[in-house]
């Protein structure tokens, strides 16, 4: 509680700061700063089941070390043995060529019939595998966010590639 009642006396202090300049508004990286004060070292995690990068929370705060999923539809959908296919299906792939490939193409190896329902999974795969640095997100040949990406990206090999065992993924 104090250092939340210090925090809201620092916002207050730099509101009128900002109110003596003459800015008639009050930026949020201003507050972001602030608030700063209070979050963990580690406050950036990777979803368990997506992939995409979870920032701190305050309603986290208390238990920031067991969260593991992003979003209670993650924490429904778990990880199941398709995601588990799915890395071995682009792991080989990356392999067996010198190139990039498409994560559908990994998603084609799971399911022949209907891989279009699991372009959603190949995409959370290739991410776990981003965050782990066994691959890299390519749009148009630049290394591209993998939380943020739109459109069409395509997966080559990472700095820990030839670190990772397909056994283990």
């Amino acid at each position: 509680m104090a250092d939340q009642a210090l925090s809201l006396l620092q916002v207050n202090q730099c509101m009128c700061r900002k109110t003596a300049l003459g800015v008639s508004h009050f930026l949020f990286s201003d507050l972001a700063i602030i608030c700063s004060m209070n979050k963990p070292a580690n406050s950036f995690k990777t979803c368990a089941r997506c992939g995409r990068v979870m920032t701190w929370r305050r309603k986290w705060a208390h238990q920031w070390e067991q969260i593991r999923y992003c979003s209670k539809r993650c924490s429904r959908a778990r990880l199941r043995q398709t995601d588990h296919l799915l890395e071995k299906a682009i792991f080989s792939l990356l392999c067996s060529r010198s190139g990039t490939i498409c994560p559908s193409e990994a998603a084609r190896v799971v399911a022949p019939e209907n891989w279009r329902d699991l372009m959603e999974p190949a995409r959370c795969a290739g991410r776990r595998m981003a965050a782990r640095g066994e691959v890299v997100f390519k749009q148009s040949g630049k290394t591209v966010d993998p939380s943020e990406f739109k459109g069409l990206v395509r997966l080559d090999q990472g700095p820990k590639f030839h670190e990772a065992n397909p056994g283990d993924v």
